[in-house]
């Protein structure tokens, strides 16, 4: 939760102001490696049922439902638009002074 306030917040102000410095760069690629990680474990996660029905546990239920929910949301969320826009990665994190 720290991380998605951290990235909700700081994300704006760093678009808006321009910042950039090797630590952002790392920030949001450590942060993004963290978002995969959840978005792996949501495969293996159980599903809590609803009052009138039991908790999801069989694993291809909870994948096939996971996939067809938030799966999407959560890729799109985690792709390195730097790389598809501009081509490469933030280049500060290549040792160059803008990103």
């Amino acid at each position: 939760m720290f991380i998605l306030m951290f990235v909700c917040i700081i994300l704006p102000l760093h678009i808006a102001f321009n910042i950039d410095t090797v630590f952002w760069c790392v920030s949001y690629y450590v942060f993004d490696a963290f978002f995969f990680v959840d978005m792996l474990l949501n495969f293996f996660s159980v599903v809590p049922g609803d009052e009138n029905s039991a908790d999801l546990t069989d694993k291809r239920a909870i994948a096939h439902d996971y996939l067809t929910g938030w799966f999407s949301i959560d890729f799109l969320s985690i792709l390195p638009m730097e790389l598809i826009v501009t081509g490469n990665l933030c280049v500060v994190c290549q040792g160059e002074a803008n990103c």
